[in-house]
This record gives structure tokens, sequence and C-alpha cells, in this order.
């Protein structure tokens, strides 16, 4: 039962943390930091496998063995102390708190994942989770500096980021993947889900000691910032990286109020070192799983810091704060002791990635990641009172214009904005709260909002979309506590209203979000995220190619997310060729006069051939069926193909989005295309040189061609010959007679036509940033040879 072994996997993983915690906290002490124990463990195993992988030039899989060796040793010294730690441990009822506060993601959220199955569950199947998969496995036989290397290195797949996009948490993956023969994917998918639940246990002992909540307050407050709209949008997104840091992030929060407390209490030297010493080692553990945060981290301490104690400045106190900086910079430098000039390298490629994203992107027809974050309607996405898309959002539902919804977003999201200035207020002038909680929330507020001044300035909807996704879900205990202590604030009834509005309206949008997970949505928009989540079909031609001794395959299919998945099935089959080798974002691209380096007289697919099954509407492509042949296997999904007798093949090349599939269009439109900017390449393999008919379906997209009074040019070229065609609407173009040479043509699709995106409708801020980000010049299906 997929459920049951779900079930029991993540279990596993997050009870392996906690007996890893122990082997670096105190256990005298631990039963008060019971549910922050996996976090420990987790991050303490990370850090010390990057030292000893980094410093020791051996492979990450073994490094973290190692590590989990040492881990262990240090919880076994201290085995006499584990009964006793058992028995406060059930006194004072934590386990109960722990195991209430786990189910809550389990019964939420990670659900779908639990009933789909980590094998085939990968979200909306983001490129980003193959990225952290292939350097999982790279890392079973390479050290982490070698990472460093070029993306050829992360062999089969071309799409491997520089070292400025890689997160610490791979680490994990290369070690399990290897010891226990798990699928690399497969793990860090179950490795995401564990970390979802360790977010709300680290939560939850952030909502005891920042906001006093009880109990019952608490789970509540763990339950809206789970199912937080900015946090649910990043889980959907499967963004591995970014959500592998956030439980650290909050536990460092944790710690840097203990000891701003210690140090304004004036309590023993002891204790003010103690907390000092965690800080450094969290900076240190932020740097390796995701090196930005540990910015945030220290700016957040310096500023709160401050901000805590600005009537007891003393030259002790700054003297404590320098201490705390200087063991930080210096455990750094100890962690990498033989690796100087590659830390800083490291350091400086993290400088540069984290620029190019705060400077956004400016110029005519750049692609604007997460653009609607740059418009009127930044507040209410960034609150969570609406989904990324906005089209997608409950607003939707009335019948009233564009503008008159764009009005609703604006206004919807400046009233969150005031509400929690108010509530933010409340909780930092509260006799009865902690001022070193109210200085650290306000202080992580106040740098979210300059940040997201700066980001929307110089239009970063990337950076504005991980600022929501690291932080918000953070102050939505604050909602929790002010409805709470509404007693003696102005206008009660209004903002208990918006601030219970502002948590229902984040639940509603996650509901949206991960809706298409309960339900089999055989409509799905983009065929790429319907062809791989919940799918078990390319793991049983996985099964069947391990099963016949196959040699080498080549793969053909729709999307390199596919081509990823399978991959990490086939590492000891010979991969001949990959049709999509790349991330989409690249694989738009397109320049003129490409085809001729694709040419090839002497090309011929080898190995057994990978197809999308034809049959399949949902998951094939816009081009026609292989002509030819011998069809070894085939399952709903997905064709073997022995291409002995192979006359035809046909594929798309660069220059184009992922395949997309609206059944319920008009006949202007067709139901299955993909979208161009420039042009693309139609790649052709001929047995023999021969004539063809060609035809392909055209579609003008939606941009501005005014300059043409509305018709489009689009100029269809060959190694002989190049056909201009002059359009209107959808029209099939046809070639009669056209020349294949023997191996691989390649046939350029190009629009000439100088073209610009169409103006925003409805939109009163910025209405020349698109909500599609895409320059959807021409859509090109049924492509047909015949």
């Amino acid at each position: 039962m997929i459920i049951l072994e779900s079930f029991s996997s993540l279990v596993l993983l997050l009870g392996f943390f906690c007996v890893l915690g122990m082997g670096v906290t105190n256990l005298k002490t631990a039963k008060n930091d019971f549910a922050l124990l996996p976090i420990f463990g987790y991050s303490a195993v990370i850090v010390l496998s990057y030292f000893i992988s980094a410093n020791f030039k051996i492979s990450g899989a073994s490094a973290v063995g190692w590590a989990i060796l040492i881990l262990l040793c240090s919880f076994l010294l201290r085995i006499k102390s584990f009964s006793t730690f058992l028995q406060d441990l059930y006194k004072s009822r934590n386990l109960y708190m722990f195991l209430a506060v786990a189910a809550i993601p389990i019964c939420t959220l990670i659900l779908p994942a639990l009933l789909i199955g980590f094998k085939y569950f990968f979200g909306y199947v983001n490129f980003d989770f193959f990225y952290n998969s292939q350097d999982s496995w790279y890392l079973m036989t390479h050290h982490v500096l070698q990472l460093t290397q070029t993306d050829k290195a992360i062999y089969p797949l071309n799409w491997s980021a520089n070292f400025s996009g890689r997160v610490g948490v791979g680490l994990l993956g290369a070690f399990f993947s290897k010891t226990l023969n798990l699928d690399v994917l497969y793990f860090n998918s179950l490795l995401l889900n564990v970390i979802v639940v360790m977010f709300a246990l680290s939560l939850s002992t952030l909502c005891r000691e920042f906001f006093k909540l009880s109990n019952k307050a608490i789970l509540v407050a763990v339950f809206f910032s789970v199912m937080s709209a900015g946090y649910v949008q990043a889980y959907c997104y499967y963004v591995f990286g970014q959500i592998s840091v956030i439980p650290v992030f909050v536990v460092y929060c944790i710690f840097l109020k203990r000891f701003i407390d210690s140090v304004r209490d004036q309590n023993n030297q002891k204790t003010i070192i103690s907390y000092g010493v965690i800080i450094g080692l969290l900076l240190n553990v932020l740097f390796v799983i995701y090196a930005i945060l540990s910015v945030f981290a220290a700016l957040l301490t310096v500023i709160s810091y401050f901000l805590c104690l600005y009537n007891q400045i003393t030259k002790r106190s700054v003297f404590q704060l320098l201490s705390v900086i200087f063991f930080s910079i210096m455990l750094f430098c100890v962690m990498r002791i033989w690796i100087v000039p590659e830390s800083i390298s490291i350091f400086k490629s993290w400088l540069f990635l984290s620029s190019r994203v705060a400077q956004g992107h400016h110029g005519v027809g750049v692609f604007l990641v997460f653009s609607e974050y740059l418009t009127e309607s930044l507040l209410s996405l960034f609150f969570g009172l609406a989904n990324y898309v906005t089209s997608n959002s409950i607003f939707y539902f009335l019948h009233i214009g564009l503008f008159a919804k764009n009005v609703i977003f604006f206004v919807g999201g400046l009233t969150a904005l005031w509400i929690t200035f108010i509530a933010l207020k409340q909780f930092a002038f509260s006799k009865n709260d902690s001022k070193s909680a109210g200085a650290i929330i306000v202080s992580l507020f106040g740098i979210i909002f300059v940040l997201a001044c700066y980001f929307f300035y110089t239009l970063s909807g990337y950076g504005l979309f991980k600022l929501q996704t690291w932080f918000m879900p953070m102050l939505t205990p604050l909602y929790i506590y002010f409805i709470i202590h509404l007693k003696s604030v102005k206008f009660k009834p209004f903002l208990m209203v918006g601030c219970s509005s502002i948590l229902v309206l984040n639940l509603i949008a996650s509901m949206i979000y991960f809706s298409d997970f309960l339900t089999s949505n055989t409509n799905k928009h983009f065929v790429s995220a319907y062809g791989v989540t919940g799918n078990k079909d390319l793991l049983d031609v996985a099964a069947e190619l391990h099963s016949k001794g196959v040699d080498s395959v080549s793969l053909f299919l729709t999307n390199g997310l596919e081509s990823a998945w399978i991959l990490d099935f086939l590492r000891n089959i010979k991969i001949d060729k990959i049709a999509h080798n790349t991330q989409p974002l690249i694989e738009k691209e397109y320049s003129e006069n490409s085809c001729a380096a694709y040419q090839d007289t002497h090309w011929i697919p080898s190995g057994l051939l990978i197809l999308n099954n034809p049959d399949a509407i949902h998951q094939s492509d816009i081009v026609d069926s292989p002509v030819g042949g011998t069809i070894v296997y085939k399952n709903a999904s997905y064709v073997i193909l022995d291409p002995k007798q192979l006359q035809t093949l046909v594929f798309i090349g660069d220059g184009s989005f992922p395949v997309e599939y609206m059944p319920k269009v008009q006949n202007s439109f067709p139901s299955k295309f993909r979208w161009s900017e420039k042009g693309l390449q139609v790649m052709v393999y001929s047995y023999k040189d021969r004539l063809t008919n060609f035809a392909v379906e055209i579609t003008p997209g939606f941009v501005d061609n005014s300059l043409d009074h509305g018709r489009r040019h689009v100029i269809v070229k060959t190694s002989d010959n190049h056909y201009l065609f002059s359009i209107e609407s959808k029209t099939v173009l046809k070639i009669a007679n056209m020349r294949l040479h023997k191996g691989l043509n390649c046939i350029a699709i190009e629009s000439p036509d100088s073209i610009s995106r169409l103006p925003r409708y409805g939109a009163f801020i910025r209405s020349s940033i698109p909500l599609d980000p895409r320059v959807t010049n021409f859509a090109i299906s049924n492509i047909v040879l015949s």
C-alpha cells in the first residue's frame, strides 16, 4: 500500500534525524527543545559532511557516512543520560505536542505526496528540483568542490547550475542513494517532505518562545503557517533549496532571541558564550545549506541586537556581539582551512548570483520571472491573499472587469500591510511579551519590507518570490497572536475580521495551489507537469530496459523533465542521443541560421528509442508519429522502439516552450501547441534522400504587430530553399516536394516581424509588465510529413 510505505519512510527519516540531533544536544535540557532535535541532526550531518568532503577531498556520499558515524558515536558516549531524558520527556508531555505538530503537515500539505508516493510525486515539476537531484547523484563519487567543474561533468544531463546555485542538502541524497540503492529523485522527494514536517516543528517552538501561545494556539498557528500561500506555493514548485533552509533559519531566530535575552538579563558568562557559539555554528550551517540566508541572518542579528539593547548599550554588550561575529568568521575559516581559495571563489559566486537576482531584469523583450509580483498585485501575492498567477485566485470568480479586480488586489494588499503594521506595533510594545522577540520580528519584517521595495524597483520578481517563501510563513503566527490580544486595540471588529480574512484567504489560495494533486485533472494546462507527477509508466519503461539488458538508449521525449526523471534509472546504460537536454528557459532560445550546425548525413538513431506514446494526447508532442521501426514495449504513456527499420523520425529542437494542451478552445486556436518567441527547429531523420510533403499549423500569438496591420510573416527554411508565408489567423502552411537528405535534417520556422508585448489589460501600475513573461509570437502545432 503506497500510503503506508510513504508514511513509514517519512517517520523513519524523521526519527533518524532525531537520533543524530541527540548527538549534538545536551540531553539534560533537550526535553525543552525536543521539537528541534530533527533540525539539529539534519543541520549537523550536512555541515559536518561538507567539512569532511571539502577538506579531505572524499566523495560526498562517503563524507556523509563519516559524519553520521561521528554523530552516532557522540550520542552513544552519552547514552547513560538517555533514559533520564526519556523520563523527563514523558513527564513534560512534550512528546505529545511533538506528535500533534508533526501530524498537521502530514494530514494537510503533504497528504497528496503520501497518497501518490514519493517515487512519483514531484509537485509542479520544477527543473530546479532536478538540478539538485543530478548533483546528489554526482556527489556519490565526487567531493563537493568538484561541482565547480563544467556542466558536462554532471553527465548525462547538460543542465546543472554553477556552484553558486547549489545547496548543501544534496549531500544527503548522495549517501542514501549509494548506501541503500535508492533512486535520487525518490529520496530527495521524501527528504523535502520531511523538511516540511521539520518546519512545522521548528515553528511550534518559535510560537511558544516568541509569542507565548498556548498549546492549542500553537497548533492553530502552525496549521496556518504550513498552509500559508507562500509556503504552499514553494512546496508545489518543489524548490528544494529554498525549502531546505527554512527550518534552520527559524531555529537561528530562536537562539538569537535566547542570546539577546541572556545579554540583556546579564546572565552568567557561560550561558552567553554557549548561545553565542550556537549562533556562530548556525550561521555557518546556513551558509552551507543556502548561503544567502546567512547574510540575512547576520543582518538580522546586528539590527535586532541594537534595537533591543538601544538603551542598554555598553562596551561589554558591543564586545559580546563582536565576539559572536568574530567566532562565526573564525569558524568559517576553520571549516575551510585547506580550501581557502576555493571558499573565496564560492563566496564570490554567491555574491554574483545574489546581486544578479537583486538587480532584476531590464530591457525590451526580457524574460521576467514571476512577473506579476512586479504589478499592483504584489502585496496581495506577498501576503497570500491571491494565487500566482492571480487569474487562478478566488477573486476571479467575481463577474467584474480586469481593472476592478486589479483595484481589489491593490486595496486588499494595502489593507493587509496596514493590519500587519498594527500587529507588529502591538507585539513590539506589549509589556507582557519579550522585548527581544519584538525586536527580532520587527527587524525581520523591516528587512523584508526594504528589500521588497528594492526588488520591486529593480524588477526582480524572483527576489520577491524568495522573500515571500522564506519569511512570510514566519509572520503568520503574528496574526494569531494579534487576534488573541485585541482587547485594547482600536477598531477591534475591523482588525479581527481583517486578520481572520488574511488567514482564510491564505488557506483558500493554498487549496487552489495543490488541488491538482487531489484530483485526476486530465485537462491540465502544461503537459510537462502532468506527464511526470503521479505517472508510474516511466518506471515501468526503466524496468523493461533493465530486464532486457539493453546497452544503449536514445531519448526522444516531449520535454527535458521526463528525460531527467528516467535518466535517474538508467545510470548504467549508455545514453546515445537526447532530444531535450536542457531546462525549458534555455531551450526557448533560438538564433538565426542555427540549423546549419545540425545537418548531418551520418546521423542515425541508435540503441532503443524511448518515445512518448502518440496515443497519449496529454503527453505526446505536436509532431507526426515515427514511420517504421519495431515497437518492443508500449504502455499508456511511452513506447520503446527498435530503430533498425526506422524510416522517419520527427522531433522538436531549440526555440520553443514546452507543449501545452487546452482541449476546450475555439477553432481559431489549436488545442495542443508550442509557443515560440523568434523561431524554432523541426528535426527530421530520413533513412534516405527523398521528397516529402511538409505541413505545419501556425497561429499568430498575442503580441503587438500593428506595423504590419496585423499580418504575420513566417519563413520556413530548409537546407535547399526558403519559403515565405503571410498569415492573419490560424493557417496550415504546406510545402510540396520538400527535399530530405539522408540522416538528420533541420527545418527552421521563423518570424522576421518586429513585435512587442501587448499592454496588460486593466492595469494601472506598470501596464508594460505582462502576466505571461513569454513573448508569445506564434504557436506551432500539427507538424505532418506525408
